[in-house]
Order: structure tokens, then sequence, then C-alpha cells
């Protein structure tokens, strides 16, 4: 027999099921109302039901909506009630990325600087404030800076072309695990200043940190997640997208550096010093253009100085380079530069893998420059290195880092050609990875064909944007790419690389929303050229 109390417990646990019901739902019809085709949702989870419970992976995910709505030109999906607008059409792609660039010019993270200190960074910052740290940082990644930058970068490829030739004789590699040692070195050198030494205990530190977020559990993305679609409970909740321990701890390396070099007079060619010379300039008051003449391969900058955001933007969100911006945008420098450049260099070096008579082509074109230059390496010289430059775009085709690019509505925008209208406030996405792979726009699209972009070097159009395009480009595209042909050119003039069966494939990769992390790791066999 039920008592008086399991009957007001049972109506409870129905009232509040009831109640779940109805708010997770309660937006469901968004895009029915308003004309658009969409993708019918679960209660509670929308339509990423697999991606929370960890069964797909969110590339898989998304590329399912995108096969769903593809005969559209956009279409609807729900991150779980939250309406979203998949763009299909290319061009529409390139008016959300570039040419309406002003209705569309946030990413939508909406992280509070006071909460997170850390999130005053290019990628995550918003509107004006974007805008004025992206002009001050332009700098770093000029023609003149990166060129100053190479011998860096080189000497970090010959450590690590050292280390593969001495545990080659053991058998296969993980190079997964050995890239992320090159690409922090690379970063902690051009960035930081620090020396190659793997025992420095300032290095040490500092990867310890990177680590820690580079490689979050299912808890952090889960918690992280709520922090961006729902930012007032999450902030009821006290959730943090950083967590204290990391934003204390690279706090205090920055500080330590900084005065270290004031109290020594050093002054470096890094990334790092940029911002401290920013900082002077801003002090004295006369910080108000670019300081470096540009070249005409500074396509990034120039875009970045033309855009736009929305009127009234501009005033009051001034960003002074303080050490507690100088330490974000450290920060996200190493994490962005470790992570994604370590995946970029693994998957190309699988597809070469793959496709031995083309490897074989890159390092005949290696040779053949090297010689033309006195076998002396140079940034002219790897500049040089065209089919290489198209083994690594078709690599990025197939595998865009960035495989979706999310952006927020900032003003409401009517659709070209509709009567659809995009609320201020609405959640865009671009599925790059799946605009890469659809045979309408690329014959045989899985086959990986480096001929396609003969002529483009990294060129963005509507149908090829693994970078992104337009003002938000990612600022350090020219420098993660010269890293990626330093590097491969190295490899491929010592070694013949074939993939070893200890690497699980096809390939999958992980549930994680920024980059394509490979599940498991990536296992070659090395073999050097006589």
């Amino acid at each position: 027999m039920f008592d008086l109390s399991d009957y007001v417990c049972l109506l409870l646990v129905t009232v509040l099921t009831v109640l779940l019901y109805w708010y997770s739902t309660s937006s469901f019809g968004y895009w029915s109302k308003r004309g658009v085709p969409y993708i019918k949702p679960l209660p509670l989870f929308g339509n990423i039901k697999d991606q929370l419970l960890n069964k797909k992976p969110m590339l898989e995910v998304y590329h399912e909506f995108y096969q769903q709505l593809k005969e559209h030109r956009f279409g609807g999906f729900y991150q779980m009630k939250i309406p979203t607008l998949m763009v299909i059409e290319p061009e529409l792609c390139e008016r959300v990325l570039v040419k309406d660039f002003q209705y569309f010019y946030d990413r939508g993270f909406h992280l509070d600087p006071e909460r997170e200190p850390l999130s005053v960074n290019l990628p995550l910052a918003e509107g004006a404030t974007w805008r004025n740290l992206r002009y001050k940082l332009a700098p770093t990644f000029t023609t003149g800076k990166l060129k100053g930058m190479f011998d860096q970068i080189k000497t970090c490829s010959d450590i690590l072309v050292g280390h593969v030739e001495q545990e080659s004789h053991l058998g296969a590699i993980d190079f997964k695990t050995l890239l992320g040692g090159f690409t922090f070195d690379v970063i902690a050198s051009c960035a930081f200043g620090l020396s190659f030494d793997k025992n420095d205990a300032m290095k040490r530190k500092l990867r310890e940190i990177i680590n820690n977020v580079i490689q979050p559990s299912k808890l952090t993305m889960f918690k992280q997640m709520l922090i961006v679609l729902y930012s007032p409970l999450a902030k009821m909740l006290g959730l943090k997208f950083f967590s204290k321990k990391v934003e204390v701890l690279l706090a205090n390396l920055v500080e330590e550096t900084i005065k270290y070099r004031d109290e020594n007079a050093v002054n470096r060619n890094d990334f790092l010093q940029l911002m401290l010379n920013v900082r002077k300039q801003e002090e004295s008051g006369k910080f108000d253009r670019l300081t470096e003449e540009l070249h005409p391969e500074d396509e990034v900058i120039n875009q970045m100085k033309h855009a736009e955001v929305g009127e009234g933007e501009e005033e009051g969100h001034k960003v002074f380079m303080s050490n507690a911006v100088i330490t974000a945008n450290s920060f996200v420098f190493f994490l962005a530069g470790s992570d994604s450049v370590s995946s970029a260099i693994g998957l190309i070096v699988y597809c070469l893998t793959e496709h031995p008579e083309i490897q074989e082509k890159v390092y005949q074109e290696i040779t053949s420059v090297t010689e033309r230059h006195g076998g002396k390496w140079t940034y002219q010289s790897v500049k040089e290195m065209v089919y290489l430059n198209q083994v690594m775009q078709e690599a990025l085709r197939l595998f865009p880092l960035g495989f979706v690019l999310p952006r927020i509505c900032t003003k409401d925008y009517r659709i070209p050609g509709t009567d659809v209208i995009i609320e201020k406030g609405t959640r865009v996405s671009i599925p790059v990875y799946s605009i890469h792979r659809d045979p309408r726009y690329y014959d045989s699209p899985e086959k990986f064909d480096p001929e396609r972009f003969a002529g483009n070097n990294f060129k963005p159009n509507p149908r090829y944007i693994p970078f992104g395009d337009g003002p938000r480009t990612c600022i350090a595209i020219r420098f993660a790419i010269l890293e990626v042909q330093v590097l491969l050119a190295r490899l491929i003039s010592e070694f013949k690389v074939r993939l070893n069966k200890k690497t699980k494939t096809p390939i999958r990769f992980c549930n994680t929303p920024n980059g394509l992390n490979v599940v498991g790791s990536l296992w070659f066999d090395f073999e050097k050229r006589t």
C-alpha cells in the first residue's frame, strides 16, 4: 500500500518531469514557424544526443546534419533546446564569414572577463574588443616577423628529426606524442623565447598547464558546453570555462618572465615581446597604427584592418596590454599552436603514408629545391616547395582542423533571396568538413589528390576554408603553415615514412568541439634515406 508521502513524491516527480519536458521542448517550434527546413529534435537533447552521450564525435554528428539538409541553402537544428542555423550553400557561407561579416562578427562564447580573465584573447573576444586586440596583435605574423622566426622553427625541426632517427631503430614511433613536444618547443621559443632544453623548469611547468587544457575530461567538456549554450545558468552555478589553477599558474609564469626581462633588459623577437612593446606604446600614448610596412602576402592583416563591427561598438572597448591580457593571449597562442599544428602534421604524414608515390614526389621536389639553394634551408627555399604546399592543402581539405565554424548573428539579418530573418543572438554553424567532402564541389571527394590545388597557395574560397575566411580568419595561419612546411620538408628529406599496423584504421576522431584529435595514436615506421 502507498502512504500519503509516496503519493506526494510521485506527484512531485511527475510535475518535475512535465516541467523539464516543457522547458526542454519550449523552443522546438522555432524553425517551423519561420519556414526553415529543420531536423526533428528530441526532448532534452535536441539533435545532439549522440554527441552528448559520447556515442559519436561532434564531427560525425554535424556531418550527418549536413547530409540531411544538403538539398537546401540552409537548415535548422537544435543544440539541446538552442535553435542553430546550419549554412549549407558555400556562397551563403561566404556572406556570413566575409561579405556580411558585420552581422556575424562574434563566435558566441559570451565569457565574462571579470570571471574568466583568460577569455580576453583573439579567438574568444567579441565585437570591438576583438577588433582592438587583433589590430594590436596582427604585427606578430607579418612576413618580416615570420622570416625572423624561421631559424627557431628550423632548429626545433632538426631536434625532432634527431629524435626520430634515434627512436626509429627501436621500431614504430608514436608520432602523435613526439609531435606534441615539437609544436610545444616551437611555440615556447617563438612566443616566450624559452630555450630548447627539455629540462627547463619553466617549460615543464608550462607544458603541464597546456596538457591539462588540451586533454579535458568528458565532465569538463560538458561544463564548457553548458557555459557556451546557457551562460546565465552556468554563471549561477559558478561554472568556469578555465580552472582557477590554470589561471593562477599562467599568471605567475607570465609575471615572472616579464619581471626577468625588465630586470635584465632582455629584448627578444617573440610574441611576448611584441605585447610588451605594445604596452610601452600605449603608456606613451603613441599606439595608433601598425608599426611595420605590410608585405603583399599579408592579406589576413589587411582584412583585419578593414573589419567593421556593430555601430556604437568601438567606444568603451579599448583593450590595454595589462599582464592579464598578455597572459590570456600567450595562453591561447600555446593552446592553438601546440594542439592544432601537431594534429595537422600527423594527418598530413598519414596521408603521405597512404600514398607512397606522392610522398616520393614530395621528396624529389625537396631535394631539387635544396640543391638549387646550395643545400641551405631558408625561408625562401621552403616557400618554393610548391608541391609540398599542394599536399598540405589537400590533406587539410580532407581533415580541416576547424571542421565547424561557429558564429552568432549580432543584428537581424535577412537571408538574400528569402524572407527568412536570422534574429540577433541566433547561433550559426558553417560545416567546413562537410563542404570539403561534398561531391558537388569536388570530384571523388574522398580521394587524396594534391593536383586539385595547383597554383592555389592556401587562398580561401567559398568551397575551401580550412582556416576560416574573412576578418576572423586564424591570425596565425601563415605561422602555422610555415611550421608545418618546415617540419614536413625536414622529415621527408631524411626518411621514408610508412604506416605501422599499430595505428587503428580507418582513423576515428575524438568527441571534441575544436580540432581533429585522432583516437589512440598515429604509429609510423621511419626508414632513413641513403
